[in-house]
């Protein structure tokens, strides 16, 4: 069962993440955050049924009151399903000619580009080399390895906007998300600092993925274990960053 949650006061995204690791909450909203009106109708759209968010994320996130798989088609500006890792790049560029149509604020660009190549990055290198029974991943080399999904897998990049928020997605058709572990590394990005969390290594310090979590004003993280992982990150595009960076934060565990 899914259940929800509605914070009395404000929680700052450590208290947040703590919440969402140690509580039974599936959705925490905020009063004060973005937009919480249609927040909770996409948490009541979701608690009756799960399965919306994996058939029709866009429409689950931005318009739950209006669900159906046209209305899906018609909300995507990008949607780029990609199958290795040679097609990064293009994936990424054609992001960015989709954001500049949108957006006039280079830096916000780059924020946002930021996010989708985390994501990207995580489809490719993470999640086909995770072990589904030790949820170890193995670590491969970005910088020299070539990625070519299986035959019949794709990963999915797309992106969405209703006037105000901008929702950037990714799925991927490997379900070994572990959210708790992604979540922890989100949090000692927090409590430690970028600086003091850097990994010069092959990565596993949680900066790509607090990257993403602190863009976002809505964070959805959906998982099939062994079969699809889908995350969604929504950004008020029209708003500047430390109005953004102000904003309580909703969050959203798909599981």
């Amino acid at each position: 069962m899914s259940t929800a949650l509605k914070a009395n006061k404000p929680l700052s995204p450590e208290q947040l993440i703590e919440q969402a690791l140690n509580g039974a909450d599936a959705h925490i909203c905020q009063p004060e955050g973005l937009m919480y009106r249609e927040e909770m109708q996409t948490t009541s759209a979701l608690a009756k049924n799960q399965e919306i968010f994996f058939s029709a994320p866009a429409t689950a996130v931005l318009w739950p009151t209006e669900l159906n798989t046209r209305r899906e088609a018609q909300s995507l500006l990008l949607n780029r399903s990609f199958s290795g890792s040679d097609e990064k790049n293009h994936v990424l560029d054609e992001m960015r000619v989709t954001l500049s149509a949108l957006i006039k604020s280079s830096s916000m660009i780059d924020e946002l580009l930021g996010v989708a190549d985390e994501f990207v990055t995580n489809a490719l290198y993470n999640a086909p080399y995770v072990d589904p029974v030790t949820h170890i991943n193995q670590r491969i080399d970005r910088l020299t390895t070539k990625v070519i999904l299986p035959p019949g897998k794709e990963a999915r990049l797309f992106l969405a906007e209703d006037g105000k928020r901008l929702l950037i997605g990714i799925e991927d058709p490997f379900g070994s998300l572990d959210v708790k572990y992604y979540l922890e590394g989100v949090a000692r990005c927090y409590s430690a600092g970028i600086k003091a969390s850097i990994n010069f290594g092959q990565g596993g310090a949680g900066i790509g993925s607090y990257i993403t979590f602190n863009a976002g004003s809505s964070l959805y993280y959906g998982v099939r274990p062994g079969q699809t992982t889908l995350l969604a990150c929504v950004v008020p595009y029209r708003m500047s960053r430390r109005n953004r960076e102000d904003l309580p934060k909703h969050f959203h565990w798909i599981r």
